[in-house]
């Protein structure tokens, strides 16, 4: 769906749905369908940043409202609210999610960095004390899996006129697997960064 005319909260909510989907299939998330658990907001516990970010010389300011929070009526900067509560996070820290942020136009490099954490101190401090997201939440199941830490993954994309293309030459998925796993060699040709040849000169 990447393309212009797009905006950042529609790509949110369609990666939103996809974890959540993933999440449904591992056994983690229960008792509830697809359109329920997005209701609740339930993936916040494991999916707690946006999708991505501007880039350029002022990646983040690109929407009509200011990048602050307000706790306790006082005005505070991202970076002093975030240092003292980082797990209070609200709509205002993804400002490129919100709904009056401007839509994508040709020339816009975005990246697009879905991921997926299973972080033991804020799911133990702040989502399964909440009655309201625990119910959906198997505990047995979540604690095999919480070794992961979790994962990441980042491409830089250019929309284009017609859509959109990928900046990112980085292996994902099985290649990169086997690349670390077997040391098997990337397919993306001689020079690349990511071979085993580069990786042994580095």
């Amino acid at each position: 769906m990447l393309g212009p005319g797009v905006r950042y909260l529609d790509a949110f909510y369609l990666a939103d749905r996809i974890a959540i989907e993933g999440l449904m299939r591992l056994g983690i998330l229960r008792k509830g369908n697809i359109e329920k658990l997005l209701r609740t907001a339930v993936s916040k516990a494991f999916f707690p940043h946006g999708l991505g970010h501007h880039m350029g010389l002022d990646v983040h300011d690109v929407s009509a409202k200011p990048i602050l929070s307000f706790c306790g009526g006082e005005e505070q900067s991202m970076i002093e609210f975030s240092e003292k509560s980082p797990l209070r996070l609200t709509n205002e820290f993804m400002a490129p999610c919100t709904s009056d942020a401007a839509p994508w136009q040709p020339g816009t490099v975005i990246t697009v960095e879905p991921g997926i954490s299973f972080s033991r101190y804020a799911l133990e401090t702040v989502h399964l004390p909440n009655p309201e997201v625990s119910k959906f939440i198997d505990e047995e199941v979540l604690e095999r899996y919480m070794h992961v830490g979790g994962a990441r993954i980042e491409d830089d994309i250019l929309i284009t006129k017609h859509g959109y293309e990928n900046l990112t030459l980085t292996p994902k998925g099985k290649e990169m697997l086997d690349i670390i796993r077997d040391g098997a060699e990337c397919h993306h040709g001689n020079g690349c960064p990511f071979s085993m040849d580069a990786v042994r000169r580095s």
